[in-house]
């Protein structure tokens, strides 16, 4: 992080600071992740409270704590505070104005991962950038993200992820983004929103606290984009799209598909460029498109874009390719799943070359919807050119009533079958998606064993 000394952090929470003014450089609420001359944070979760695990954290190396009690037989400086959680979110705040970094937020149903990694593989180039790690997309994970911004004037790229309203308006506040980007929006979050319009809202609320000199980037091809715009107020927000269309920005044309790659001429304001990826699927044109606006706002040049995007590789559990042997493929899309991103992948597999096989678990957070839309799911594979429907769990049941699938209740039952149909076929590509709490990554660990012990091939 940015060094900041135990004094200035004490003024920014209205702290009071118990021994030696040190510098600080990193701040954890993770008393195992501790790093050179680190800040620990004792952080109060629902289920847990980090007070627990202050002697822990000096054991591994931190130099100061961040506390609401005295710790009577610590030596090191301490600072003291009336509520912990909400002096991190404002050391967070302070860090991030401190920094005078560049903040690009990306939220949507779908993508936003993608997104921000094809954007950091871009702006990288150009300057330094940071970017929230792995699934770290709520106001917990992004706080710590903006801690440890490194450098001054920075590229920072924000994963922004809700389920629920007024989770993201919060998170505004501390953020302050320069521009924000709306991927899409599918069905999904239900539990908690209830309805399409509590999740149009939620995921709207980006836009609400932004400055007149603040950049929009909405999905000209998303359903939503009128009421985004909407509350954009005086802001013109730019737009891409996968086709040209009046009043899009950014958008492809040419569009050549062919199993694990694609290509496409990206259209710009700036100009035009062949894209070649090496990643599959549609989905993934739309993300390159979504990262390319990001990018050129912010002042890369189409070559650039062009040699990031042609290095950039699948993220791991995101229809990442396993190659079991040439022509047997596991597709791992395990990360998570809603309606949009099932639609997605599917499409894709039935696009490939090969006998084609979806593994699928049940599709959560769909709220009273649930069994209906499993249900459409199963008639929306039952029209793809897909040869072979296998599911686990309980709610997948209604996709395979309704394509003539395999249902199974147990994961060895499954595997049997995965392996049987493996040696069975000599080309032949797997895919496998569902909602992470099914943990369909532990399947994949499964499949990946028995390949390096020889059992499939």
């Amino acid at each position: 992080m940015i060094n900041c000394t135990l004094k200035e952090i004490s003024n920014i929470v209205n702290g009071k600071l118990i021994g030696k003014n040190k510098i600080i450089n990193f701040i954890s609420i993770n008393s195992k992740n501790i790093k050179n001359k680190c800040l620990f944070i004792a952080f109060k979760g629902i289920n847990f409270d980090s007070h627990i695990f202050v002697e822990d954290s000096i054991k591994n190396g931190a130099i100061a704590i961040l506390v609401s009690k005295y710790f009577v037989n610590i030596s090191i400086p301490q600072i003291i505070v009336n509520n912990v959680n909400n002096s991190f979110f404002s050391i967070a705040k302070f860090i991030r104005k401190k920094s005078n970094s560049y903040i690009i937020a990306i939220t949507g149903s779908c993508g936003k991962t993608s997104i921000k990694e094809m954007t950091f593989c871009i702006l990288k180039n150009i300057r330094k950038s940071y970017l929230t790690n792995k699934n770290e997309n709520n106001i917990i994970g992004i706080s710590l993200t903006l801690c440890n911004i490194e450098y001054y004037n920075m590229f920072v790229i924000l994963e922004v992820g809700t389920d629920g309203l007024n989770q993201i308006n919060n998170l505004i506040d501390i953020i302050e983004p320069n521009i924000v980007l709306i991927s899409n929006l599918f069905i999904s979050h239900f539990s908690k929103l209830n309805n399409y319009y509590n999740l149009i809202r939620a995921k709207g609320e980006i836009l609400e606290k932004l400055s007149l000199c603040n950049r929009v980037i909405l999905n000209f091809d998303s359903n939503n984009w009128n009421y985004w715009k909407f509350i954009s107020f005086n802001k013109i927000p730019l737009f891409f799209s996968l086709n040209k269309l009046n009043n899009v920005d950014f958008y492809s044309e040419n569009i050549i598909t062919y199993n694990f790659k694609s290509s496409f001429i990206l259209n710009s304001p700036i100009g035009k460029i062949k894209i070649n990826l090496n990643v599959p699927g549609i989905n993934n044109i739309y993300n390159s498109i979504a990262a390319s606006a990001i990018s050129i706002l912010l002042g890369s040049n189409l070559n650039n874009i062009q040699k990031s995007l042609f290095k950039f590789k699948s993220i791991n559990n995101r229809l990442k390719p396993i190659f079991i042997s040439k022509n047997k493929i596991i597709l791992d899309d395990t990360y998570n799943a809603n309606l949009g991103s099932f639609i997605s992948s599917s499409n894709l597999l039935s696009n490939i070359n090969g006998y084609k096989v979806i593994i699928i678990a049940d599709i959560l957070e769909l709220g009273n919807a649930e069994v209906f839309l499993h249900k459409r799911m199963g008639k929306i594979i039952n029209n793809l050119n897909i040869d072979k429907v296998l599911s686990i769990g309980k709610l997948s049941y209604y996709i395979t009533l309704n394509c003539k699938g395999e249902h199974f209740y147990n994961i060895n039952n499954l595997i049997e079958r995965i392996v049987f149909l493996i040696k069975k076929y000599n080309n032949i590509v797997i895919l496998i998606k569902g909602s992470r709490k099914n943990r369909l990554d532990e399947l994949i660990k499964i499949l990946i064993n028995k390949k390096n012990d020889n059992i499939i091939n």
